[in-house]
């Protein structure tokens, strides 16, 4: 552990660590450190699977399995700065007790795949997260856990449909029904379908929203995704359908 602030590239994969009695990766400094993680196999380790703690922490971590030995949890991510991004995706966690641990940081969490840990994401008060896609998590006790926050959120509510109109030159209007059990709704809307170089917007106590400056005559798409907010922990359902409107 060193005590001075440096700059610090580490990258670490294609790597399988088995059996260890502690923690498989173990990464614990007092530096500017950016991470690349990817593609390796942790198993049957009996602490964490994998813990880093750093001044500053930030990079990606992304396509490793990782499977705990017993009540063992997978992920533990410390950084005291909040100030770059840690990304967390596209892994498979088979753990016993937590799957991915988060104290202090910056960080986005997508497309990861989760079974049978008591807490999917558990997140200590003063992280600032972004979670994606917690339809993945299977068989999981507590998919989101916010530390201060007396509920945890389990699954996220049914998609809401959208309807589209234009009425106005340059405007359209998105509505919905009304949304009960979520902090609000993005809506995501583009000239293309593909969605390239699309806008977002967050809408809270609201069934509808207008919007304005638009091309005339041109086909604008939308689609909308409910989403939680749990102080700083920040959790995103699934796109529903994608809807069309020419604006005039």
């Amino acid at each position: 552990e060193n005590s001075f602030e440096e700059y610090h590239f580490l990258d670490i994969e294609n790597n399988t660590i088995s059996s260890c009695q502690e923690n498989g990766i173990r990464i614990v400094d007092k530096v500017d450190l950016e991470i690349l993680i990817r593609k390796n196999r942790l198993e049957k380790n009996q602490k964490y699977a994998m813990v880093i703690s750093q001044d500053k922490l930030h990079g990606t971590i992304s396509d490793n399995k990782i499977v705990t030995a017993g009540s063992a949890s997978g992920i533990y991510l410390n950084s005291v700065s909040k100030e770059q991004l840690t990304n967390i995706k596209r892994n498979i966690f088979q753990c016993g007790q937590k799957g991915i641990v988060l104290k202090n940081g910056l960080y986005s969490v997508s497309g990861n795949n989760m079974y049978g840990a008591g807490y999917g994401v558990y997140a200590y008060e003063g992280v600032r997260v972004n979670i994606y896609n917690i339809d993945k998590m299977k068989d999981v006790n507590r998919k989101i856990y916010a530390r201060g926050y007396k509920n945890s959120l389990t699954k996220m509510p049914v998609r809401n449909e959208i309807t589209l109109t234009s009425t106005k030159k340059k405007t359209l209007e998105a509505s919905w029904k009304k949304l009960t059990g979520v902090s609000g709704i993005q809506l995501s809307y583009a000239k293309s379908p593909s969605f390239e170089d699309a806008a977002k917007i967050n809408v809270t106590n609201a069934s509808s929203v207008l919007l304005e400056g638009l091309q005339r005559n041109a086909t604008y798409y939308v689609k909308g995704r409910t989403y939680y907010l749990m102080g700083g922990v920040l959790v995103y359902g699934s796109y529903g359908k994608t809807v069309s409107v020419k604006v005039k």
